[in-house]
C-alpha cells in the first residue's frame, strides 16, 4: 500500500460481514509509521449498527482517543432520530393549530419555537448558530 493511514470504507466492513457471516463488524487499523489509527464499524440492521458503533466508541476510549471522537453514531440512527424529532414537531404543530390559545402573543411565541426546532432538526449543522 503506497499511502498510509487511509480511511477504511464501511463497504469493506460490510464485505467482511457478508463473506464471513457476521451481523456486526468492528475494524481497528493502525499504521506504525504515521501513528494514524482508524475505526470502521458495520451493522446489518439498525440495532446492529448501533451496537457496532458503541463497540467502536469503546475501543477508541480504551485507546485514549479524544473524547469528542468517541461518540460516533451510525447514519441510520442519526436519520431516525431526526425523523422522530420531526414527527414530534409535527404533532406539536397540529396540537397548536387544533387548540389555539386566546392570547395571540403566547401562540405566536409557540409557533416561532416550533419553527425553530423544526429548522434545527432539518439542518443539524445550524444548531450552533
Amino acid at each position: 500500500m503506497s499511502t498510509t493511514g487511509k480511511k477504511i470504507p464501511i463497504t469493506a466492513a460490510k464485505g467482511i460481514a457478508a463473506d464471513y457471516g457476521y451481523s456486526q463488524v468492528i475494524i481497528h487499523a493502525f499504521d506504525r509509521a504515521s501513528g494514524i489509527q482508524h475505526v470502521t464499524t458495520y451493522g446489518k440492521s439498525e440495532a446492529d449498527c448501533i451496537n457496532a458503533a458503541q463497540g467502536g466508541n469503546t475501543m477508541k476510549k480504551l485507546l485514549r482517543w479524544p473524547e469528542e471522537q468517541c461518540n460516533a453514531k451510525p447514519a441510520r440512527q442519526i436519520r431516525r432520530e431526526r425523523y422522530d424529532g420531526m414527527e414530534q414537531v409535527m404533532a406539536m404543530l397540529v396540537s397548536f393549530l387544533d387548540h389555539p390559545d386566546n392570547d395571540d402573543r403566547i401562540a405566536l411565541a409557540r409557533l416561532v419555537g416550533i419553527a425553530t426546532v423544526a429548522k434545527n432538526l432539518s439542518n443539524p449543522k445550524a444548531k450552533g448558530k
